[in-house]
């Protein structure tokens, strides 16, 4: 949630680092951990931390390390407060409790506390009085000091669920030379993880630790520095001009930024949203998902440059259902799909209209091939592989192993049962699949979906593993539950949802007699025919 480094004579705020991320919503038995790491210069570590909880809708349930101050002299590392639990931890290579017990710590009766050896260690000074010892720890303050080759940690339990805002400080307790410690604050979203740790507490670290979670790792963008840009005389970024000041279009209002101090994303997120154009782009786009065509042809420029919408008054009802159903699509899906227009069919319309070859007055449905997510997840049901679980993580190699360059770069393809919406994307790199059957570019915004057809397609279904091993499972699966009475109409109808004709009923009996092999083999075959056919991968 935050990190940091805490120089000498430092002291640093934990909700300055967390921002927006000081509240969170926490379930019964998840962990905040204040993990306190050495840098390179170990020595003249000792500090000084605080951390505060508070329940955001109940205030009176909050809780604090300076209420360890006085539980700190406890039977054991793990200390109960009111439903919830702390421990002190090192964390290096898993939790471990640090289980010895420290009294008159350096000769001086109020300092109290736990440790592994000498250090690392958790300590308070529990008087009323400042101690000079080997600094100056003020009183009724908890403190922390890593060890030579360990790191150190506390961690609160959470009781019960609900939203919870955190503060609190971590700052340098000896100034001296070195080079202060590193703090990372973490919300390790695991009850399992927690329990485990609970258990190993109650035990005074005699059992077996709970392992670590592996927390996810990805590339991300954070803001950069804050600051007007100046204008470049004739172009030239040498030559800088004067400032120009971080706002919307002067053509759009010109709208200055709510806060200068951040980027103005937010901002640029509201303009765009709140622009009207944005619903019609919106409405025009699903518009074209369900129908292969826009009402607007050129989805990715609404306006004078763009083509103009070919039903305009339909837009604007698709536009006002958009609002009126505060902006949630399933219900425009609905609409789209009960309409008239979308239950039509494209049989029978094999011929063009002269009055409207391009089909713009939508007298009949205008056939689309399927998408290549579309093909893969229909291959995926129809063989009965489709794993509807929601997609986790992909199984990348740690972090510590990556050493990818611009010459070797990541170029790895994880095979999935998930639907495609879970398929990994590269930018460098397209999958196999989705870049045969004409998926987007990853590097660029895609308006509309290129539909080409080219050798390679009729290789694919030659030739594909993937292909060969859906239609085989789906061959498997129909001889396995088919009654005997007409398996071909049977296997039509699972196929293509409707009745076959007498005369594929012929062709079919006669490609089964003909076709050699076992009887598995030839039903094998004749599914990857169907599956391979237009009427399985277009929609009519």
């Amino acid at each position: 949630m935050a990190t940091a480094n805490v120089g000498q004579s430092g002291n640093e705020r934990l909700e300055d680092h967390l921002r927006e991320k000081n509240i969170q919503t926490i379930k019964k038995g998840e962990v905040i951990q204040l993990r306190i790491n050495r840098n390179e210069n170990y020595g003249a570590d000792s500090t000084g931390i605080r951390l505060n909880i508070q329940n955001l809708k109940v205030p009176e349930k909050k809780w604090s390390t300076h209420e360890l101050v006085g539980l700190i002299d406890s039977k054991s590392p793990l200390i109960h407060s009111r439903g919830a639990r702390w421990a002190f931890l090192d964390p290096t290579n898993g939790p471990k409790f640090l289980t010895t017990k420290k009294l008159d710590i350096g000769g001086h009766a109020s300092l109290k506390g736990w440790a592994l050896g000498d250090n690392p260690s958790f300590f308070a000074n529990t008087g009323e009085t400042t101690v000079a010892a080997w600094t100056t720890l003020p009183p009724k303050t908890l403190f922390t000091h890593p060890g030579p080759n360990e790191d150190c940690a506390i961690a609160w339990i959470c009781p019960e669920d609900g939203d919870y805002t955190i503060t609190g400080h971590v700052m340098d307790a000896h100034a001296g030379a070195g080079d202060g410690v590193t703090f990372f604050l973490e919300l390790i979203a695991s009850e399992e993880f927690g329990n485990d740790l609970a258990k190993l507490g109650e035990a005074n670290g005699n059992l077996v630790a709970p392992k670590p979670v592996t927390l996810p790792v990805a590339y991300a963008v954070t803001e950069g520095v804050i600051a007007n840009a100046p204008i470049q005389l004739r172009g030239d970024p040498e030559q800088e001009g004067n400032p120009v000041e971080r706002r919307w279009l002067e053509v759009f209002g010109g709208a200055t930024l709510t806060n200068p101090e951040q980027s103005g994303r937010s901002e640029l997120s509201d303009w765009i949203t709140s622009h009207p154009l944005f619903i019609r782009v919106l409405a025009n786009r699903l518009w074209q998902w369900h129908f292969g065509k826009g009402l607007v042809a050129t989805p990715n420029d609404l306006g004078a440059r763009g083509a103009p919408p070919t039903h305009p008054e339909l837009l604007e009802f698709l536009a006002s259902q958009v609002v009126a159903n505060n902006f949630k699509l399933k219900p425009l899906h609905r609409i789209i799909m009960q309409s008239k227009a979308y239950q039509r069919s494209s049989n029978g319309f094999g011929v063009e209209n002269p009055k409207d070859p391009a089909n713009l007055l939508l007298s009949h449905f205008s056939s689309r091939r399927l998408s290549a997510e579309e093909i893969r997840d229909s291959l995926l049901v129809v063989s009965r592989q489709l794993d509807k679980a929601a997609g986790l993580n992909h199984p990348f190699l740690p972090e510590t192993s990556w050493n990818y360059s611009q010459h070797a770069p990541f170029n790895a393809v994880y095979q999935t049962d998930k639907r495609s919406v879970y398929m990994m994307v590269q930018r460098q790199r397209r999958h196999p699949f989705l870049a045969l059957f004409d998926g987007p570019d990853p590097n660029a915004s895609t308006p509309v979906r290129e539909q080409t057809i080219v050798p390679t397609q009729a290789l694919y279904f030659l030739n594909d593993e993937f292909f060969h091993a859906s239609a085989n499972l789906t061959a498997s699966n129909f001889l396995a539950n088919h009654s005997n009475s007409s398996p071909v109409t049977e296997l039509y109808r699972f196929i293509f949802q409707r009745e076959p004709s007498m005369a594929e009923i012929a062709i079919t009996n006669q490609f089964l007699k003909t076709y050699d092999g076992t009887e598995l083999a030839k039903w094998q075959a004749f599914c990857r025919i169907l599956l391979a056919s237009n009427e399985f991968i277009y929609v009519d």
